[in-house]
């Protein structure tokens, strides 16, 4: 497993970024760091890990018995392949295409801008006015960004500009849920659920939320964001938030709010919710899906087919440092 994949991560290696985690490694570890960083290519070459997943689980402190119960990205892959059709695989990488097919699942309005008429363009941003723009096949939430609707004054050149940057799509923003805003009120703060389609059903593996920071608007680890633990069976919180460089928090630093045994409401909507799209595309089986909880409802943000494995695999959210691989163990096999 992952000869293909390991050979195109060495292809693609970015020594100056590696040095730049190695140096983040030095710091959270008291160890020098060329160990680190050596220790990082190491973990790279035989557990499959990122940079990112070095230091967001803390292998720089772990024997190779806890190493060896992780999801690396490398497994994470293969679980991808392995569960996934390829051919359906452009369902969710394309954000027009997802919104198209998990449109029942949809509140908010949206125009996929690569088909869309410059009067069509000019009527959404008309009644929408609070405007998200999504390059087509992005993740982790990069260029995602704001439209100043303002000072569009020619429909047709903004549309044609935002073509040729490769946005494709404009979305109207989600109004979250008053519980969650108070968490949090800069960013959508929105609840990851990695399920698994086996023959008999959906399995509901894990559960988190990730919370914003600062004026960042995204939730995730690249915009500085947070991940909690959430219950399953109850939609508690279960687990204090932790980023991506190992700061714990049990209340929110910035609102003060209380994150730790917080309830996430309308959560039993969100699992019926999940139900139900997990089985629109069965060649589809593993997805990890971001959801958005509104006063007025719930709605899917996105599926992805190669869920982020750092956000349920912090030490903060593990027993005993134990990653979770026991739990994906029968679909490898």
């Amino acid at each position: 497993m992952g000869i293909g994949y390991q050979i195109e991560r060495l292809e693609n290696l970015n020594f100056s970024r590696m040095f730049a985690q190695a140096k983040r490694g030095s710091e959270m570890s008291g160890k020098p760091t060329l160990f680190v960083m050596f220790d990082m290519y190491w973990c790279q070459f035989r557990y499959g890990t990122s940079f990112t997943n070095y230091l967001s689980f803390g292998f720089y402190s772990l024997p190779k018995a806890k190493r060896l119960t992780f999801i690396t990205n490398r497994i994470n892959h293969a679980l991808c392949c392995k569960l996934n059709e390829r051919e359906y695989w452009p369902i969710f990488n394309d954000k027009a295409q997802f919104g198209k097919v998990f449109d029942d699942f949809i509140i908010r309005d949206w125009l996929d801008l690569s088909a869309c008429t410059t009067e069509e363009f000019a009527a959404f941003i008309e009644r929408t006015q609070k405007v998200f723009l999504k390059p087509a096949d992005s993740s982790c939430g990069i260029g995602i960004r704001k439209l100043d609707v303002n000072q569009v004054d020619d429909p047709a050149k903004t549309l044609a500009s935002l073509r040729k940057e490769g946005i494709g799509l404009a979305e109207e923003f989600v109004p979250q849920h008053d519980e969650l805003a108070a968490i949090h009120p800069n960013a959508l703060n929105t609840i990851r659920i990695v399920t698994i389609r086996n023959e008999s059903g959906i399995d509901f593996l894990f559960a988190v939320l990730r919370i914003g920071r600062g004026d960042a608007l995204m939730d995730n680890f690249n915009s500085g964001g947070m991940s909690a633990k959430i219950d399953i069976e109850t939609g508690l919180i279960i687990k204090p938030a932790q980023d991506m460089w190992g700061n714990v928090h049990s209340v929110h630093p910035e609102t003060g709010a209380q994150i730790l045994g917080t309830k996430i409401p309308r959560f039993d909507e969100v699992m019926d919710m999940i139900r139900r799209a997990a089985e629109v595309v069965p060649q589809i089986r593993y997805i990890g899906w971001d959801i958005a909880v509104r006063n007025d409802g719930v709605e899917i943000i996105e599926g992805n087919i190669q869920p982020g494995n750092n956000p349920y695999q912090l030490p903060t959210q593990l027993e005993d440092s134990t990653g979770e691989l026991a739990a994906f163990k029968k679909y490898l096999e």
